[in-house]
């Protein structure tokens, strides 16, 4: 996606407000708008760059996910030398601009990953900051646009010079992807839908789904969640609807037991997955709408048999790796781990361990 079509997608759903009361969302869908391209970055400290008005016309241009360290030269007496591949780490700020969707909605400003110690600012607000490196993190910046159609200043300062934080190549920036997630009034937040698959035979799966929803209006309303859950061939293979009556403010977790007829298992040599689709609406109308892919398999650990995958004895021929793409560096390009598990599964791997910490959301 390019920042052409961000603005699009923004766009299509500008309206000018100046009501006191939040707008009622129209029937909607969840959008998510890309805000990797175009960002102004620095290396190096910079004093009062979070100023909207700050003057960044000299600062380089940069699209993330984007590794400053892995771009400078080698020195092997850099601070914590073979620890950090030789590379030197530090401070770096990022600044960037974006139009402002129609109010009455939510709209999140979501981070996959910033490395490290990030501090954000939205037109000049203080929003956080979030020390970990490797999770992800979200603010609901509702309340911190601009008016509809107006340019906000999104401004990002990734402080990764701290001495001793790590003892492998950790790269340094906005290193994975930022998204703009605009949904209605009432919503799921983020890793707000859980799947199990408590009982399976041959014959039937049992599937069980918690979605947590959360009323952001003002007014208090009948929260239907239907869930329609569809085969590997995109086929509807269950669904099922169930009403709460939510406050203002308040989150509810709304539990679902499912059934999928004759389930196609996932397996190391067959990786079905399916996907649930959870709708949220309010008094009839669809606020927000989201997709979680999930395998139906079992997994066991027996003293006499070691693995087993829906009961059969597997051998784990695992790999190791971390979360950096060796001489790309550490920025999350999602082709680049598409082809190195392409390529270790073509010798013959099967497992992979994750090292040492939380990964891109794309890769699981």
């Amino acid at each position: 996606m390019n920042d052409l079509l961000c603005a699009v997608i923004l766009s299509s759903a500008l309206l000018v407000a100046n009501a006191a009361e939040p707008v009622a969302a129209p029937e909607r869908e969840r959008m998510q708008a890309c805000l990797n391209f175009d960002w102004k970055f620095h290396q190096g400290d910079a004093e009062g760059a979070q100023d909207p008005a700050f003057d960044d016309s000299k600062w380089e241009v940069v699209n993330v996910p984007h590794d400053w360290s892995v771009g400078e030269p080698f020195n092997e007496k850099v601070v914590q030398g073979e620890a950090c591949g030789f590379l030197p780490r530090g401070i770096g700020w990022y600044r960037k601009t974006f139009p402002s969707p129609q109010a009455g909605e939510r709209v999140f400003l979501d981070f996959d990953g910033v490395c490290t110690a990030a501090d954000v600012w939205l037109n000049g607000t203080h929003l956080g900051k979030n020390y970990n490196g490797y999770l992800g993190f979200q603010y609901d910046v509702t309340d911190h646009l601009n008016p509809a159609g107006e340019l906000n200043v999104l401004v990002v300062r990734a402080d990764n010079s701290r001495v001793g934080s790590s003892r492998w190549y950790t790269g340094s920036g906005i290193y994975r992807d930022v998204n703009l997630v605009i949904t209605g009034l009432v919503y799921v937040p983020r890793y707000g839908v859980w799947i199990t698959t408590p009982k399976i035979t041959r014959d039937q799966a049992d599937v069980h789904v918690e979605t947590i929803v959360t009323n952001g209006g003002a007014k208090a309303g009948e929260v239907t969640v239907t869930t329609e859950i569809y085969d590997p061939a995109g086929k509807l293979a269950a669904t099922g609807a169930k009403t709460a009556r939510l406050k203002p403010g308040a989150s509810t977790t709304i539990q679902q037991d499912l059934s999928v007829d004759r389930p196609e298992l996932w397996s190391p040599e067959k990786p079905n997955l399916y996907k649930a689709s959870s709708r949220v609406a309010v008094d009839g109308k669809s606020c927000d709408l989201v997709e979680t892919n999930f395998g139906i398999r079992t997994i066991q650990f027996t003293p006499e048999q070691g693995l087993l995958v829906n009961g059969k004895k597997v051998n784990v021929k695992g790999i190791n790796i971390h979360h950096d793409l060796g001489c790309l560096g550490a920025a999350a390009f999602e082709r680049g781990f598409e082809r190195r598990l392409e390529l270790m599964k073509a010798m013959g791997c099967n497992a992979v361990r994750l090292a040492h910490n939380p990964y891109q959301p794309a890769l699981p």
